[in-house]
């Protein structure tokens, strides 16, 4: 008897991974992450020995981040369909009628990179996320801000921005799935307007109304609406930590570039 070919053999094993993986997908979609187990993928996915998926996948942990993987890289490849040449303003408001887009068509995806998420260790969701997929909306809010579109103090407004960017549009895209007809379709209007106050909140210094920097002491000041120190407050030392603190929130092009992948 001849050999099945090496090739076709690694062919037939990636398809068997991606019909279990659809089978552990329907399982989470019924029953959530807590209930997911072997036997009932096997059950799903035909396989009438539930060890057998142990030639595919070490653990149901290892299943659990290949699905948040699938899910996270869908979305990553949708909102990266918003065309990058977009004005930077427009650019952001793309980026979230994207998501709220990708929501609608695949509820389920969204369902699943929430469940499967919340379920792993920091270490296994760093192994979950596909490359740049956070990427995409971290830089669209640095080159707004590099635009002068956006003001920001310091690397911490930047993560304060896309992340309530975030929790915005997946915000409004939860509180659309509760709703059809009529009322849905006047939901989806406002979607664009929502977005765009958003903006406009930020690009007004709505951060800036919130509290200044904690002092040596731990105690907080609160800073002017330009970032600078309040009235009376002392001048920082030159060189010293506080004077370049203060420096980097005045300059956003001073603010530390690490950012989440």
């Amino acid at each position: 008897m001849t050999a099945e070919p090496g090739g076709r053999r690694e062919q037939r094993h990636a398809a068997t991974r991606a019909d279990i993986l659809d089978a552990a997908r329907a399982v989470v979609a019924e029953r959530g992450t807590a209930d997911l187990n072997l036997k009932d993928v096997a059950e799903q996915a035909g396989f009438g020995n539930p060890a057998s998926l142990y030639r595919y996948f070490s653990s149901r942990q290892e299943m659990l981040v290949c699905l948040a993987h699938g899910s996270l890289t869908a979305l990553r490849d949708h909102l990266a369909r918003v065309p990058a040449d977009t004005p930077a303003e427009e650019y952001l408001i793309g980026l979230g009628l994207a998501y709220l887009d990708f929501a609608r068509k695949h509820p389920e995806e969204i369902a699943l990179v929430f469940e499967s998420l919340r379920s792993l260790s920091p270490v296994d969701q760093e192994v979950a996320m596909p490359s740049g997929i956070f990427g995409i909306i971290d830089d669209a809010v640095r080159r707004a801000v590099d635009e002068g579109v956006l003001p920001a103090r310091s690397e911490e407004d930047i993560q304060i921005m896309w992340h309530g960017a975030w929790a915005l549009v997946h915000g409004l895209a939860m509180i659309e799935s509760l709703h059809s007809g009529a009322h849905c379709e006047m939901l989806r209007r406002s979607h664009p307007v929502v977005l765009r106050a958003y903006i406009e909140g930020l690009k007004t210094g709505a951060l800036e109304s919130g509290e200044g920097p904690a002092t040596a002491d731990g105690t907080v000041k609160a800073g002017s609406a330009d970032g600078t120190a309040v009235a009376g407050a002392a001048a920082p030392e030159p060189g010293s930590t506080a004077a370049t603190g203060a420096a980097a929130r005045t300059d956003p092009r001073r603010r530390d570039d690490r950012r989440p992948r």
